[in-house]
């Protein structure tokens, strides 16, 4: 689901290579004590408003993202199709 794969893309921004090093350990550590390791990700879905403007996908928004607090304009959230019990 989006909350997982969101933390695993931020993480392998970080991780790259086929061995970790201290530096990425160390900006693990500095990314989970901080603003990004207190985030709770806590995704609810959007219907746009008109008619069905989300062509078959569902989309799920986040915290921050414009429906949800945020400023005009930022988007934080995921767009899913759903189709035989997998997601995309």
């Amino acid at each position: 689901m989006p909350p997982q794969f969101y933390i695993l893309a931020t993480l392998a921004d970080v991780l790259q290579g086929t061995l970790n090093t201290g530096d990425q350990r160390a900006l693990v550590s500095k990314l989970s004590r901080g603003a990004f390791g207190q985030m709770v990700l806590n995704p609810r879905p959007c219907k746009p408003e008109g008619d069905d403007l989300t062509g078959g996908y569902s989309i799920l928004t986040y915290e921050g993202d414009e429906t949800r607090g945020g400023s005009k304009g930022r988007l934080h959230r995921a767009k899913l199709r759903i189709t035989d019990g997998v997601s995309y």
